[in-house]
């Protein structure tokens, strides 16, 4: 594997109507958009729908863990799970997993907002200003200011702490790394649920899909 490469699997959830299997997997990869109402003003801002990492392609990464577990509990409906493999330039990928200069680039941009936000606010403006997020701050970025944000992926996980909940975790949320640790940074916490986003204009940076579930899916292509 090239160090200059970002490689992983994606795998993705999406609806399917089990009847024509084929006919719902030409629509694969499913593009993720938000609605807001600045791109339309019939848009109601109660109805707004922001995606956690601004529009694209979402996948798990390199596990159908999380994939069968949105299918079973949000979609509730019949679904297709889809693997990918990806791989893109490192530095087109916003890494905020692995590298800690993304990291901290990320929360510069995000006081660069906050700083933005309030001067609205004195302004009069915030109606127009969505709060502060992950979510509205890439959105912020990546559409008003492409040249600071001038990336074609993202890397990011959350706080979940996953199912089965093993014992100790369950209890103390995080396992301290040696018996002298002492300090509540020095322990290990469930990773939560990783996911990469791939821009729409970097849709051909994901190649060889694999139909993963359910297996009507799977052997459908095998025909």
């Amino acid at each position: 594997m090239s160090a200059s490469l970002k490689t992983c699997y994606g795998y993705q959830t999406t609806r399917c109507d089990f009847n024509d299997i084929r006919a719902s997997a030409k629509e694969l990869p499913h593009l993720a958009k938000s609605v807001l109402v600045e791109n339309s003003h019939k848009t109601d801002k109660k109805n707004e729908v922001y995606q956690w990492l601004t529009d694209g392609y979402y996948f798990w990464l390199n596990s159908d863990r999380y994939a069968l577990w949105w299918g079973e509990s949000r979609l509730k409906s019949d679904f297709l799970i889809t693997r990918y493999d990806i791989s893109l330039a490192r530095e087109d990928v916003y890494d905020l997993i692995e590298n800690p200069d993304d990291e901290d680039d990320f929360f510069l941009l995000v006081e660069t907002y906050l700083e933005f936000y309030e001067d609205s606010k004195k302004r009069g403006l915030v109606t127009q200003i969505p709060t502060p997020t992950v979510s509205t701050v890439l959105h912020f970025f990546r559409k008003r200011h492409p040249e600071i944000f001038p990336y074609l992926a993202i890397t990011i996980t959350d706080c979940w702490v996953a199912e089965p909940m093993f014992r100790y975790i369950g209890k103390h949320k995080t396992l301290k790394m040696t018996p002298k640790s002492t300090s509540s940074s020095d322990s290990f916490r469930p990773m939560g649920r990783p996911q990469i986003c791939i821009f729409e204009e970097a849709h051909s940076y994901i190649t060889a899909s694999t139909p993963i579930h359910p297996q009507e899916y799977v052997e459908c292509f095998l025909e």
